[in-house]
């Protein structure tokens, strides 16, 4: 059931881990207010461009690669370089793997529209809540 005063704002500005390729990324959901309004600033200067569908490839991946380094990739565990060396997380790395690889830019930008990656802990919470009668099954089916 739905609860008005519930809110997943906390996961998604905070983030949540996700494994991609066997290395974790902590994720913001592209939904967070941070990520909204650095956006929306970083298109400003593009919007006739934007407006007209004519801005070039290159600059949208630029704004999106550091849209995402800023505000979505907080964080990264076992990432490392062609060496086999950890490589630790800071946005400029992150702009730079964002704006060479797009299928880790796909796999970000899925992973932080999918709201439901962000509200794991209410599911939890509602497979908590459901009481078991003594034959095993949930009480609304014992009777």
């Amino acid at each position: 059931m739905f609860n008005v005063d519930e809110t997943t704002v906390d996961k998604e500005e905070s983030g949540v881990w996700a494994t991609w390729r066997g290395s974790q990324f902590l994720i913001a959901s592209s939904g967070a207010m941070k990520f909204q309004r650095l956006f929306q600033r970083l298109q400003r200067p593009h919007r006739k461009a934007i407006d007209k569908n004519d801005l070039d490839p290159s600059v949208q991946v630029r704004l999106m690669a550091t849209a995402m380094s800023q505000a979505l990739i907080l964080d990264w565990k076992d990432v490392v370089d062609s060496k086999g060396e950890q490589v630790p997380f800071s946005q400029d790395t992150a702009f730079k793997v964002l704006s060479k690889n797009s299928e880790f830019r796909d796999f970000i930008s899925e992973f932080a529209t999918e709201i439901s990656n962000f509200v794991t802990e209410e599911k939890e919470e509602l497979g908590k809540s459901v009481e078991k009668s003594s034959d095993g099954k949930p009480s609304s089916e014992a009777a």
